[in-house]
């Protein structure tokens, strides 16, 4: 009987075990596939790097084209090194402009291609290990919430001022 036992608990655990490791398998089958095949890379720096991280995603027109591959400081800038898919065909003069997922969630690389008028002759094209020079800063929720923050003391003193005179007034008035 305690034999019985004994293999009924060790057959258990391993249905458990293999019912565990479905889910797991079956979980990471549905994620999406973050690997970036091709080995352009280029970097851009950045005044703000905040709520960039590294895997994070790049894209061109919404479409994911590389991931941040490392963030370090370079002087007074986040410099952010970024891997491409081979193929991409960037002129030289092309941007790169930090987005938001959300207003609190992680931030996202996206380059703007650099668009030449209509005749106009070809540009040059970046080649790996080329940065991207132009960088359009946006606002970050961090910088506003500072900016609010700082503000704050100057409004709280322009509120003190008009209350201490409405109570002036009010004394005048009585």
């Amino acid at each position: 009987y305690a034999g019985v036992r004994w293999i009924t608990r060790l057959t258990t655990g391993a249905v458990i075990v293999i019912v565990v490791a479905g889910f797991a398998l079956l979980i990471r089958a549905k994620l999406p596939n973050t690997a970036v095949e091709g080995q352009f890379r280029t970097y851009a720096k950045f005044r703000d790097g905040s709520r960039l991280a590294v895997g994070s995603p790049v894209v061109i027109a919404g479409v994911r084209v590389g991931v941040i591959e490392k963030l370090t400081v370079d002087g007074q800038l986040a410099r952010v090194d970024m891997v491409l898919r081979d193929g991409l065909d960037l002129p030289v003069g092309s941007f790169a402009t930090r987005r938001a997922d959300s207003l609190f969630g992680d931030s996202y690389i996206e380059i703007i291609p650099a668009g030449g008028a209509e005749g106009a002759p070809t540009t040059r094209r970046m080649a790996s290990g080329d940065p991207i020079e132009h960088v359009v800063e946006g606002g970050s929720t961090d910088a506003i919430l500072r900016s609010i923050a700082s503000a704050m003391p100057h409004i709280d003193n322009a509120l003190d001022i008009v209350h201490d005179a409405a109570l002036t007034a009010r004394k005048l008035v009585g």
